[in-house]
């Protein structure tokens, strides 16, 4: 068996790279955008996780009009 029978010619090899690399690059594109939209809803969460907490300590500090003081 000839060498150019069991690998692919060059011509092929370089078609089928460079259709791979741009696979590639257009996922790695989305999973920097998706990365950045989880990072995005992280810091949301986290800004209503201290707005409840604040909220939550708020109510916990003030008296209950309900205790009659006693």
């Amino acid at each position: 068996m000839s060498p150019t029978a069991m690998s692919p010619t060059p011509a092929r090899t370089l078609d089928v790279v460079e259709r791979e690399n741009a696979y590639l690059k257009q996922r790695c594109g989305q999973l920097e955008a998706d990365v950045s939209d989880l990072d995005a809803q992280v810091t949301r969460l986290s800004q209503q996780l201290e707005r409840f907490m604040a909220r939550r300590e708020a109510h916990i500090a003030q008296p209950n009009p309900l205790s009659g003081g006693q």
